[in-house]
């Protein structure tokens, strides 16, 4: 879409969404934050947002890092974590202002952190994740196809060749999607029989975990670091081109330079997404396995420039890894994370706009979300929606709130309203 449509649609829609943006933050008392002052241009200093969040509603079993889909208007979790940190396989429901349904369905094995995609006739495709403790995880190399309205109907899909740890799964404008995970790269058909489910593999150069994917356009997508620390001298990004014809497998291809721009092709959990109007890949954030600490770099990607640059740092001295990167028409919204070190972590809970790619790269504040907390799940629908996440009460803190101390989990569903502006102009 050009940047005039952009602009266009915004005149129509703003006075409307900005009316009715008032009524929730009057209502919500959710205000905006002030922007980063780090910003290298000026301008207005908040973008008017709310987040709004169902009551609390106490879920038959607590869970972090499920896969969260939206399907018409029921929510689902599938697998998780739970308080114990332990894989669970069981599937949870809830719609809008109900009570969570009993658990009535399970996956065909616990899944944490397993990647899915929604489907048009309301099944789910999962894969990866793993079974076992946090601390002690077994990741899977396969996944499965279910209906959460079904019990019974998760159908097992054939191995995609190595382990799933830490893959990426981008979808494709047919119906496919890319899956990249260590040396292999797939074209993944969701509707095909589950024989002929995975398409011919490609090998990457070197091996790729906890990296960032984005799609350029119809047949090519962007791989962002996540590089073995082994093989720490490969280029940070790679490009994978999806063939036209099914039965071929895709090229890996040779990214944008990246060394200019410091940027670590080792780094892992960092965000992406790309800017409306520039057209550049915004990588946001991560985790450094040799400092083992989040860091604060943000880089803007140009892939038709062939040119990477490094952005505004993010707030705050910790950094941020696991950041929720989304695409608006306004620009890409930075929201949530954790800050790690050697020994501790904890939620950064960021809410920034950028907008303007590496020429303008301004940041504005967006509404807070209204409860801290960490590992929050994106839901996949549409919009930006969040769930759950879980916070740590030291016993010091309990005795200074008269709180509980221990591990605490949310069971909120957040959805943020934004209006966009002007992109800068």
């Amino acid at each position: 879409m050009s940047r005039s449509t952009h602009r266009s649609r915004r005149t129509v829609l703003l006075p409307t969404l900005l009316a009715t943006l008032l009524q929730i933050v009057l209502a919500d008392g959710v205000s905006a934050l002030q922007s980063d002052p780090t910003a290298r241009r000026s301008g207005p200093s908040r973008v008017l947002s709310a987040w709004r969040s169902e009551p609390p509603s106490e879920m038959p079993l607590p869970v972090i890092a499920a896969a969260a889909v939206e399907i018409g208007d029921r929510l689902h979790l599938l697998g998780g974590l739970d308080r114990d940190f332990e894989a669970t396989a069981v599937i949870q429901s809830r719609r809008p202002g109900e009570e969570w349904r009993p658990i009535g369905d399970r996956l065909a094995k616990p899944r944490a952190e397993p990647s899915a995609l929604r489907l048009a006739d309301g099944r789910v495709l999962l894969l990866g994740g793993f079974e076992g403790s946090l601390s002690e995880p077994s990741w899977h190399d396969d996944g499965e196809l279910v209906d959460p309205a079904i019990a019974g109907s998760a159908v097992e899909l054939p191995p995609f060749g190595t382990s799933l740890e830490g893959h990426s799964v981008t979808p494709l404008p047919d119906g496919t999607a890319l899956v990249v995970a260590g040396r292999i790269a797939r074209r993944l058909d969701p509707n095909a029989a589950p024989e002929e489910l995975w398409g011919p593999a490609a090998t990457l150069p070197e091996s790729r975990r906890r990296h960032a994917a984005v799609r350029l356009d119809d047949r090519r997508v962007l791989i962002a670091c996540g590089v073995a620390s082994s093989e720490s001298a490969a280029p940070a990004l790679r490009v994978v081109e999806i063939p036209r014809h099914p039965t071929a497998p895709p090229a890996v291809l040779e990214g944008p330079p990246a060394g200019a721009a410091d940027l670590p092709s080792d780094l892992r959990d960092a965000g992406a997404a790309r800017d409306p109007d520039s057209r550049e890949i915004l990588l946001a954030g991560g985790f450094d396995p040799v400092s083992k600490r989040s860091v604060r770099g943000t880089w803007w990607i140009d892939v038709d420039r062939n040119m990477v640059r490094p952005g505004l740092p993010l707030p705050g001295m910790r950094g941020a890894a696991r950041l929720h990167l989304v695409e608006t028409d306004g620009g890409i919204a930075m929201i949530g994370g954790e800050w790690r070190t050697p020994a501790a972590r904890g939620p950064v809970d960021l809410g920034l706009l950028a907008t303007g790619g590496a020429e303008v790269d301004r940041r504005l504040g967006l509404a807070p979300l209204p409860v801290s907390g960490t590992r929050r799940m994106r839901i996949l629908a549409d919009g930006i929606a969040l769930i759950g996440g879980y916070r740590y009460r030291s016993p010091d803190e309990a005795a200074a709130t008269g709180l509980p101390a221990g591990v605490h989990f949310d069971t909120r569903r957040y959805r943020l309203s934004l209006a966009h502006p002007g992109g800068g102009d």
